[in-house]
Order: structure tokens, then sequence, then C-alpha cells
């Protein structure tokens, strides 16, 4: 059931209709969405097809939108001659500039940027991550040096789910390097069509990165026809990856393979070719299709081939593929070689959330921001994921660091404890040995002590060497001892261990694949009937 907008959207003067996603209808001028939107313009410039005959006569032409009452609301009161929103909150600006953006409206977009400019002060970060999101150079700069100068590049705020983590990589790096980056740096980026329902990042120039490439626009690729097995004249189907290479499939493997592909050519009706347009290029593709043929398996050890591989097979639902490729993406898991960061995001990508916490894991003393945001980028996850990796490495370095905070000694295991209190200082009954402060001092002095810092031989090595009695100044023979270097051993095992098990404690917070489905924006084009 449909519901009337108020003044000014009832009008009887009014000759269309648009409806929203709620079912509110607007009585709207065409001459003034047509000033106010080169959509509309084109739009109304085209033969309108007529009512149909079941249709009430006079009745006005409706189009039916993806939009809700309040955006379209919004959205025309900017358009009319009549006082305009006032857009007070970041999701008011940011569902109008969409709009606006969307309808290509000139005066509505300007107002829109203005407003969400002057919010970059209350909320820096949701500014930055909205500007982000829509290729906002200027406003993202603006936000950017406020998040700077604020100091809230680590806060959380919902719109990170939406933004690209290249983005938020590049404001992180921006920040740590007190916004100091070189004329042609930038925060925002492109995107381009990616998995189901999601977009591709396609990253702007990192810190480090000192020239583009540049890119011939609308060059139709070279089409040329994929090697054996997948050149065979006998197979019926054509697959043509986004880079112009054929691939010569048979209708039955493709059919025992993937039913999202068995559609696609099931759509096509003779005498057409059974030609399908796909959007992945061909090296992903082949890898996918030789996990479908009776062919040895390819070799699958390039990180973002795997990801990118898994995205394309979960998307076509080819379950072997599927299978095997996150059989290849889990065998990644103790392999040094790969960037921790770069494994995390894959992982994240792909719902592989204990995959995702040995990542973690292994990157928890690295240098995050040395990972590059064109890498990062290329595996298409959001700033929330990096967000949680820093805020678990945070939460770690914070619980570990407690531990040796004034000389705590409620880390220590009761029977070392006993052992500590039992032992002969320098001939003395009953006190710790010399050793025992100076170690302390050594673990509290920095500021996240690992497991392997703790029993680090060399370490140890120099507490016995160094360490004297407080009395005389001479060497201890009796804290130097065989017995007093095994109970500084258990001391350094009890403290790795702490180490230890003060990180495991900390989880690393996680978003589900269907949380990121349900945040998930899919543009959705306007359909018109009378």
């Amino acid at each position: 059931m449909t519901s009337q907008a108020d003044h000014p959207f009832n009008e009887p003067s009014a000759d269309i209709i648009i409806c929203s996603s709620d079912n509110v209808t607007f009585r709207l001028h065409t001459v003034i969405l047509s000033l106010a939107s080169d959509f509309f313009k084109d739009m109304f410039s085209l033969p309108q097809p007529g009512v149909p005959s079941t249709s009430e006569p006079g009745e006005l032409p409706v189009l039916n939108v993806s939009e809700s009452s309040d955006v379209l609301e919004r959205l025309f009161r900017l358009c009319y001659p009549v006082d305009h929103p006032t857009l007070g909150t970041i999701h008011e600006v940011r569902s109008t500039l969409e709009a606006a953006l969307k309808y290509q409206m000139a005066v509505a977009i300007k107002i829109a940027k203005r407003r969400l400019r002057s919010l970059a002060s209350a909320d820096p970060l949701s500014v930055y991550a909205v500007a982000c999101c829509f290729d906002l150079e200027a406003e993202a700069a603006a936000a950017a040096k406020e998040v700077l100068k604020q100091k809230l590049q680590t806060r959380y705020v919902p719109e990170l789910e939406d933004l690209s983590i290249g983005a938020y990589h590049r404001l992180l790096s921006y920040c740590e390097r007190g916004g100091r980056v070189n004329d042609r740096f930038r925060f925002t980026f492109h995107t381009s069509g990616g998995g189901r329902n999601r977009q591709t990042p396609m990253s702007t120039p990192s810190l480090t990165e000192a020239s583009l490439e540049p890119v011939a626009p609308n060059v139709l690729p070279e089409t040329r026809t994929a090697p054996h097995p997948f050149d065979s004249t006998e197979a019926e189907v054509t697959l043509v990856a986004s880079d112009g290479m054929e691939f010569h499939v048979f209708k039955h493997i493709l059919r025992l393979s993937s039913p999202v592909l068995t559609s696609k050519v099931s759509d096509i009706h003779p005498p057409s070719p059974l030609r399908v347009p796909l959007s992945e290029p061909s090296r992903i593709l082949s890898l996918l299709l030789q996990l479908c043929y009776p062919v040895p398996e390819p070799r699958l050890s390039d990180l973002h081939d795997i990801s990118a591989a898994l995205i394309a097979a979960e998307k076509y639902e080819m379950q072997r593929a599927c299978h095997v490729l996150r059989a290849a993406l889990t065998a990644k898991k103790d392999d040094v070689s790969e960037d921790p960061v770069l494994l995390y995001a894959a992982a994240c990508r792909s719902g592989m959330r204990e995959l995702a916490t040995a990542a973690a894991k292994r990157a928890l003393r690295s240098d995050i921001l040395k990972t590059p945001a064109s890498e990062l980028d290329s595996i298409g996850v959001t700033g929330g994921c990096l967000h949680r990796l820093i805020d678990h490495r945070d939460r770690c370095r914070a619980a570990v660091g407690s531990l040796f905070v004034n000389f705590s000694i409620d880390w220590i295991s009761s029977d070392v404890y006993l052992q500590l209190q039992d032992s002969v200082r320098c001939g003395y009954a009953g006190e710790n040995p010399c050793w025992f402060e100076p170690y302390l001092l050594r673990l509290s002095g920095q500021p996240w002590p690992s497991a392997e810092f703790a029993t680090n031989e060399d370490l140890l090595q120099t507490i016995l060497e160094t360490t004297r009695d407080p009395i005389s100044s001479y060497p201890c023979s009796y804290c130097a001892s065989v017995q007093g270097t095994f109970l500084l051993l258990k001391l350094s095992k009890c403290a790795a261990e702490a180490i230890s098990v003060a990180e495991k404690k900390e989880p690393l917070k996680w978003l589900s694949p269907a949380q990121y489905s349900e945040r998930a924006f899919t543009p959705a084009t306007p359909s018109r009937s009378a």
C-alpha cells in the first residue's frame, strides 16, 4: 500500500510520480527534475512508453526507485525552491550525496559535499571514509588533516566497513608520517566490478610508489585462444576472460562443475553462439577451469592468485575448486615467506577465521604499514578488517606490558616462586637471586617483550655475567652457579609462558561474511512503468 509525500511533493500540477522503496509517492514536475538532474533530463528526452490499457485515463507515469522516502525527501528539497534539509548527520549526508551522484544532480552534489566537509571537525574519520567511498579527494584530504590533528586514526567508526583497506592504510601512513607526504599522494580510490555483491578497490599510489603507468582508456582486449586443453574446436561453450582470452570448454564438464555458469549458458538461445563474457582475467579463469577438468592440478603458489581464484570459485559455486583453493590458502599458514598482513586480509576476504587468527598472531610484531596499500587493495577487503588487526595488536601489547609493570610478580608460577624464596642469594637465605631484579628490569624496559626475548640465551648470559653482589660488587658465585642458572632458565620460561597466555587471551574480533554482505551496497537501476 502506498502513501503520499507531503507538500510540496503532492501538487496536482505534477506530471510524473516517483515511488520510493518504502512505497511513498512523490508527485513531481519533469521540468524541475530536468533542470536539476542530467540523469532525468536524458531520460525525459527519450520517447516515453504509452499508458497500458489497464491504467485509468489520465494516470501519471510512475518511476520506481531504490531510495527510501526520507532520502528522496532530502534530495528533492535540494532541487525545489523550498527550504533545504539540514543534513545534520553523517548518515543523512552520505545517503543524500549517494543519491545525488546517482542521479547526476550538480547543485545537490555541491551542497552535500559542502555539508560533508563541515562535519569533518566533529567526526573526521567518518567523513574521511565517506569521502573516499565517493572518490572525493579534496574532502578526504581535509578530513585526514582533522584525523591527524585529533589523533583519531585508530578509533572505530562503522563507515570503516565500507572503506577500502588501502584507503584506511593510506590514512594510517599519512598520520604516522605526521602529514608529511609528497604532492602526488592521494587518499581516494576507484572501484571496478568484483566478487558477488562487492566492489574491488583499485588503489591510488602508495607513499612509496614513484610513478604511475599510463592506462589507455577504452582499449578493447585482444582476442586469443587459451592453450590446451581449452582450445578444442569440438567444445560447445566459449568463456571469454576480461583480457580477451577465449576458453573453449565442454558443456557437460561445465554442467558438473558450476551451476552458475551452466545457468548463464542456458540463458543463451539459439541461433546465438554459446559465448559467455566473464569479469575474471585469463590467469584466474585458467586456474579455475584446470580444477574442473581431468588434468593435473595447477601450481598454486601466488597468494593473490589463490585469493582471487577462490573468490571467483565461490561466485560460480565451483565446489571442488573452492575446496582445493581453501586448502592452498590454509597451507600458507606457517609460510614465513608470505606477508602475514596480506595472508590475514585474504583469510578475511574468504571468511576463514582460523587462518585469519593465525595470520594475525604472526603479524603481531610486524610493521603492518610496511605492507603496500596497493597489494592490500588487490585483496578487496575493508578498512574495518585492518582496524581489527591493529586493535588486536594494541590489546595484546597492552596485556603483555601490564605483566611487568612495577616489577609485578603475579605472572610467576607458584613452584618457581617457592624456589626463588628458597634460594640462597650471595650466601644469604630468603633473598631473591642477584639476577632477579636486573632480569625484571630488562623485561619491563621493553615496550612489548616477546616470548622469544624472555628466553633469549644472549640476554640470560648477559644477566648472569653482569650480576654483582650488592655488598662486595664481585660476581656472585652463588647466583651464577649451576643451580642459580637453572632457576633463571625456569623463570625465563615462566615469563615466556605468561606472555603467550596474555596474548592468547586477547581474541581477534571478527565480522562474519554474512555481516559483510548485509553492509554491502549494490546500486539499483531505476525502472520505469507507466
